[in-house]
C-alpha cells in the first residue's frame, strides 16, 4: 500500500560526478514513485549540461527539473534554494541522491510538527550504507521495504569494519531532513557560504535551535536512512573544507545575537 505524501516536496541537488550517482538517483526516485503517492520531486542538476538521460528521467517520473551552472561549483545549499522555491508544499524534505527513507516515515515525521517544531529528521539517526554484494541483490529485484524489516537485528559498528554488508552511523545530521516551508523561510534557508559538501548539516541545525525552533527526530527503531553505494568522492568536500568550518563554528560557537542576527540575513533566500 502506498503512503500518502501529500503537501511533501523532495528536494534533491544531483551532479554526475561518478557514474553510480545517476543509477542511484533513478533508484531513488523510482522508490519513491512505486512506494508513495502525491508527493512533489524536485531535481535540480548542476552538471555542466543538461542530458537527455535527466531530462527523460524527470519526465517518465514527474519530476520537477531544473538546471544551474555553478560553474564547477558543487554549491548544494544554493541548489536548495531554489529548488524550495518552485514548490508549492507545506512541508520540504532536503535528500541526498543517494539516500533512501521509507516514505512512512517522512509521514510520521510531517506529523510531528507542532508549534515550535523547526525540523524533524524522518530517521532515528541511525545511517546505513548498502555495501556493493548487498546493493546488487537489491538493485535486481529485492524490495527496499523487505530490507527494511530486518533492520531491527542491526547494530551500530565502526565505518568499513564491517565484514558482511552494512555500515552504519547511529546519530547522522544529514541525508534527509525535513523543514516547514515557513519556518525555512523564516530561518533564510540553507546557507549559501557552504560550497562543496561538509558541515552544512551542523550549521542549519544550530542555527534553527538559537532561533528558537526545537529539533527533533522520528524515534522508531527501524526509522533508517538508506544510502546508495557510489565510488568514493572527496573533491568537493576537500576544497571548501576550511571555509565550511569556519562559517560553522561562527555559527555554532559563543558568537552574539546581534552580530549571528546580521550574518544570518546576509544573504538573500
Amino acid at each position: 500500500m502506498k503512503t500518502d505524501l501529500n503537501n511533501i516536496g523532495l528536494m534533491i541537488h544531483f551532479r554526475r560526478d561518478v557514474d553510480d550517482r545517476f543509477r542511484n538517483l533513478e533508484m531513488v526516485v523510482k522508490f519513491y514513485r512505486e512506494n508513495s503517492d502525491n508527493l512533489q520531486i524536485a531535481i535540480l542538476n548542476d552538471d555542466k549540461e543538461l542530458d537527455k538521460d535527466f531530462k527523460r528521467l524527470c519526465k517518465q517520473y514527474d519530476c520537477k527539473g531544473l538546471f544551474m551552472d555553478n560553474h564547477d561549483v558543487y554549491w548544494r545549499t544554493k541548489a536548495f534554494t531554489e529548488m524550495s522555491k518552485i514548490l508549492d508544499v507545506e512541508y520540504l524534505i532536503a535528500g541526498d541522491t543517494d539516500v533512501i527513507v521509507d516514505p512512512k516515515y517522512m509521514l510520521e515525521a510531517k506529523q510531528l510538527f507542532r508549534d515550535n517544531v523547526g525540523i524533524v529528521y524522518p530517521y532515528n539517526g541511525m545511517f546505513i550504507h548498502l555495501k556493493q554484494q548487498m546493493f546488487e541483490i537489491f538493485a535486481v529485484g529485492q524490495a527496499l521495504l523487505d530490507l527494511l524489516d530486518k533492520s531491527q537485528t542491526l547494530k551500530p559498528i565502526p565505518y568499513d569494519q564491517d565484514e558482511n554488508f552494512l555500515v552504519a552511523h547511529p546519530q547522522s545530521k544529514g541525508g534527509m531532513v525535513m523543514f516547514k516551508k515557513d519556518v525555512f523561510v523564516e530561518c533564510n534557508g540553507y546557507n549559501p557560504n557552504f560550497k562543496g559538501w561538509g558541515y552544512e548539516d551542523d550549521e542549519i541545525l544550530a542555527r534553527f535551535q538559537k532561533m528558537g525552533w526545537d529539533i527533533i527526530r522520528v524515534e522508531d527503531k527501524d526509522a533508517i536512512a538508506w544510502h546508495l553505494p557510489h565510488e568514493n568522492t572527496v573533491r568537493e568536500k576537500h576544497q571548501y573544507y576550511d571555509n565550511n568550518r569556519r562559517h560553522s563554528d561562527y555559527v555554532c560557537g559563543d558568537t552574539k545575537w546581534e552580530d549571528l542576527e546580521r550574518y544570518i540575513w546576509s544573504w538573500t533566500l
